[in-house]
């Protein structure tokens, strides 16, 4: 309740907040920005990156206000495109063409 009265529009959290209780505390109220972690997404395969993002969808992606992202506001250049792609591909994407 104190971050929303802030008046900011949008809260990142980190990817160990429960982020099915902070999408409960904050919907309809300020968006949720989320909640990939860029650290072991360096380490995912493509399977591991869709249930990741299948994890977050489901828990914060219902009734808006929630913009898919990683948790620390960058990508490490060591997380490989097949990666990428299939974030893209599990959101719902349609990915970029090689």
């Amino acid at each position: 309740d104190h971050f929303v009265r802030t008046g900011a529009v949008a809260l990142s959290a980190s990817a160990f907040e429960p982020f099915a209780d902070l999408k409960a505390q904050v919907a309809g109220r300020i968006a949720l920005i989320g909640n990939l972690n860029s650290v072991e997404m360096a380490r995912w395969s493509p399977a591991e990156a869709t249930a990741a993002v299948q994890k977050v969808l489901a828990e914060a992606g219902e009734g808006g206000g929630f913009m898919l992202g990683d948790h620390h506001g960058e990508i490490p250049f060591q997380v490989t495109n097949d990666v990428l792609h299939a974030i893209v591909h599990a959101a719902g994407g349609r990915g970029v063409e090689a």
